[in-house]
Parts: C-alpha cells; structure tokens; sequence
C-alpha cells in the first residue's frame, strides 16, 4: 500500500467525514477499493456441455461413486491454523487441548491421535523410503504434549473407505553406501477417510480432523501443476499427455503437440475447467478433480480415471525400484523411458517364469512383486521357536532352489541378476530381541543350506550362487497384513528370497 497516497486520501476524507457519515474503517475500505482492487488469482473458465469432449456437471455425485486409487491421495494437507509445518499459537493450543492421544513405541511421548498436517506422494514427501518399492509413504504431523512438532513416516494403505497407517521408528539413508536401514514401531493407525476437492477428513473412535490443500487453502489459492503427467495404466484425456499449469506457462501436451491453455479452473465445488487448442481447433474439458500440489493433478468423470500424478523423469517406477537396489535407484534417472520399460518388460518376464518353474516343480512359494518377496512358509521350514532346517523343509527348498537358480542362470537372463537377500521374518509376537536373533539364525541357516551339497546343486551353480547371497534377520518388522487391517500372523512367518538386477544390463 502506498502510505504517502493513504495519509492523502485519509486527510481529505477526514474532512469530509461529518458530512458523509463515514467512519474511518468505511473510509479505509473505500480507499482499498479504489487503489487496491481484489485480484482474482483463480481464473475464471466456463465450459459449456456442447463445446467438451468430457464433461461433468456435478463433482459431488462423482465422489460419491468412485473407488478410490493410491495416486488420487498425493498432496500436501493442513489443518486450519497451520503455516507451512507449524500451526499457530492459537490453533496449537486448541488442537492439542481437543486431541486424544497416543503413544508410539519406542521413540515418543504421547503424540496427539490426528495429525495436522499430512504430505503424501513422491514429490509431495521427498524421502528416501520412496526407493522402497512395495510401500507408499505419508509423512505425518503430531503434536506431543509439550506442543512439539514429530514427524513421523508411515507406509500407508487403502481399504475401501479406511486408511491404514504402519508408523517409521527410524530409518537411516548413507547415500555414499547406497544403503537404507528402516524399522517399523509396530505401530498401525486407523483411519476412515473423506477425500474431496474439500480436502481429506480423517477420523475414528478417537476423534476427527479436516486438512486442506495446502496450495488451495486460504484466502490466496495458488494453482500449480508442474510438469504432470499420465500415470502408467490411467485413461488419457483427450489426448493429453501431460498439463502444466505454472504462474509462469500454462499448456497441455497432445500426442506429443505442445498446445496452448485458453483458460483452466479448479472451482471450489470441485470442477476442473479446461481449454486449448490444438492446430487452431478449440477443446474443452470438464471433470471432477483432485489437487496432487507437487504431484500433479488427479481427475475423473464418474466412468474413468485420468491421473496426471508422474514427472517426466521420475526416479519412483515401483516396478523397477522392487528388484533394484538403493544406490542403482538413484541412478534410474539417467535411464530414458525406453530403457526404463524394457526394464521392467524384463523383470515381469522373469517373474513369468519363475511362476512357471514353481508350478512345474511342485514348489509351494509366494511370489510377491509389489515387494519382491519370493517367500516360503517357515513353519513348513522350521519347528516353532527353532532355526534348525526340518526334514520337510530341506526338501522343500532343495525343489526350489532347483526351480529358481534354472531361471535365474539361464542364458536369458545372462548377469541380470546380479544379488539375491534371504530374508528371515517372524510374527510381532514374542520380545523384540529374541525375535531379532531367530529371524538372523533361520536365515543364517537357510543360506547355508543353499550353498551346501545337501541343498541338491551342483559345484557350478554353487559357485555362481555363492557370491550373491546375504543372510537378513528382519525380526516383525514387515509384518504381513489381512484384509482387516490386522497382522496375519501365519504369513508373517516367513522366509523370503528377493533378488535385485543390474540396471545396466541389456533389457532388450
């Protein structure tokens, strides 16, 4: 505001103010009026039914309606009162005054039951647990009693209208290593959801919260969809590729065309508007939307999703991060979407056939390629609360030690693989320490078995297996989960093989 100008204005409206009747706040509001017009940040867009190719009319009945994908909960979210990653003083006390609370194992105090504020999806939470494959990441805001800010990692879940939320104790990234330690607290929060353009609503026996869009909140919407484009599997809108709609340019990419925005919209009942032209021929498009922020932009029309949630070069394609180590996940950007699908072409293949060699050879194993994980029971493998290798467990893992080193050291797949972890799990019944030293001896066990003469391979594929194996005791630190939300615990017990492949290799 220019001060000079006010202190004009005021004095010569003061003089006139007997005479008009005016306060002194009329006469401010009018000045602001005259020299400070509202600007409207939001451009206003109107979509008629006629002129677009996909058009929803009401976005409440589409929320109402769809099921909901992983991809469609990116954003960053914030209770009323927060700035940035702290609410103000006011809204602190009354939030923290309102809130049960709980207590998480092993690392804090008693933390506020709701969160604040939540930061979901890759870009949205920068972390180095997104190299995990098999795990989608929310980075959650509690207050603890002292009115401290914890902020805690939690690997979260969808089942219909719940959220389930696996809490981080810790986890330690050495970039220079290209190592990650992690560790779940055993902790597993429970929330039903409401997710609109309004924002998410969490709530469950303990109480409830509404977070909003950061980016949306306020009296200052700031509109920002960055480089945003189609998600493997999603329905293309149109023809688009990718939207990009920055302060700075604002386009869609159409098979390839860079084609100018006309006008856009995310209205506050929930409609994204959305014109341009290609070749000179005017589009439009009107759909239900949800606001990713730095993850894109999600939206739906009731019959197809159209999720524009993935950046151009972006390092988090699950399908290769599963079977990729840590350090070779930093270095997928510098792969082209090419190598990156033939990539992952070459780890589905060989997943194929290590099913079709299981199944041929009889061998009872789970494959799992959201995590990796090929397991095998370990009450078959083992007597309970025991790390000796049963009778039935020996022949067991030499039929499938004679399946999987087939595939694995067959001429396709020449160098491909390049390590194997054996992973040992128990259920989170029992102490932490004792389950810690079972799951290290019964992989310990397991390892040994394959490298020895007992275990039915022969010198040269002992010898090629030999270098590539590690032995992990992961304790119940991945359990495994039921439909309900509960730990299965039966599953739990397991024995896994998960192997990673070199990135470099020929995935042609």
């Amino acid at each position: 505001m220019n001060t000079k100008k006010l202190a004009a204005f005021l004095l010569a409206s003061a003089m006139a103010v007997p005479a008009a009747g005016c306060s002194l706040e009329e006469i401010i509001d009018n000045y602001n009026a005259q020299y400070n017009p509202p600007v409207d940040h939001v451009p206003r867009t109107t979509v008629s039914e006629s002129e677009a190719s996909v058009y929803v009319e009401d976005a409440s009945a589409v929320f109402n309606h769809i099921t909901y994908k992983q991809e469609m909960f990116y954003g960053k979210y914030i209770a009323d009162g927060t700035v940035n990653t702290e609410m103000n003083d006011e809204a602190k006390a009354q939030f923290i005054a309102d809130q049960n609370t709980f207590t998480m194992n092993g690392s804090h105090g008693k933390l506020t039951v709701m969160p604040y504020r939540v930061d979901i999806g890759p870009h949205c939470n920068v972390t180095p647990l997104n190299y995990l494959s098999g795990y989608n990441w929310a980075l959650l805001y509690f207050y603890d009693a002292q009115g401290n800010s914890i902020q805690v990692q939690s690997a979260y879940t969808i089942d219909g209208n719940s959220m389930r939320m696996q809490l981080i104790k810790d986890f330690d990234y050495n970039s220079e290593a290209g190592t990650l330690d992690y560790q779940f607290s055993g902790d597993v929060l429970k929330y039903y959801y409401i997710l609109t353009t309004d924002g998410l609503e969490l709530s469950n026996s303990e109480g409830k919260v509404l977070l909003r869009c950061e980016d949306l909140a306020g009296e200052d919407p700031q509109v920002n969809v960055f480089d945003a484009n189609l998600t493997e599997g999603s329905t293309k809108l149109d023809g688009i590729d990718t939207i990009n709609l920055t302060a700075e340019e604002q386009y869609v990419m159409v098979d390839g065309t860079k084609c100018p925005v006309t006008g856009y919209e995310l209205s506050e009942d929930g409609l994204f508007k959305l014109k341009w032209t290609t070749n000179g021929i005017p589009h439009a498009v009107q759909t239900a939307y949800l606001y990713g922020d730095d993850d894109g932009i999600s939206l739906m029309d009731g019959e197809h999703f159209y999720l524009y949630n993935r950046r151009s070069n972006d390092l988090y394609t699950k399908k290769v991060n599963t079977n990729v180590s840590v350090s070779d996940s930093e270095n997928l950007q510098s792969l082209s979407n090419d190598e990156i699908t033939a990539l992952e072409g070459k780890v589905d293949q060989l997943y194929n056939d290590l099913e079709a060699a299981f199944a041929e050879a009889g061998v009872d194993a789970t494959i799992n390629r959201e995590t990796g994980e090929i397991s095998l029971n370990s009450v078959v493998l083992f007597a309970v609360d025991d790390y000796f290798i049963s009778g039935e467990g020996q022949y067991l893992l030499m039929n499938f030690l004679k399946a999987y080193t087939s595939v694995i050291f067959d001429d396709k797949y020449k160098d491909f693989v390049t390590s194997i972890e054996i992973q040992g799990h128990t259920d989170p019944t029992g102490l932490a320490d004792h389950n810690q030293v079972l799951s290290q001896a019964r992989a310990n066990q397991v390892k040994d078995f394959c490298l020895s003469p007992d275990g039915g391979l022969d010198a040269i594929r002992i010898g090629k297996l030999e270098p590539m194996l590690t032995a992990v005791g992961y304790a119940a630190t991945h359990p495994i989960f039921a439909a309900d939300g509960e730990v299965d615990l039966d599953a739990s017990r397991r024995v896994s093989f998960r192997f990673m492949v070199d990135i470099g290799a020929n995935a042609q």
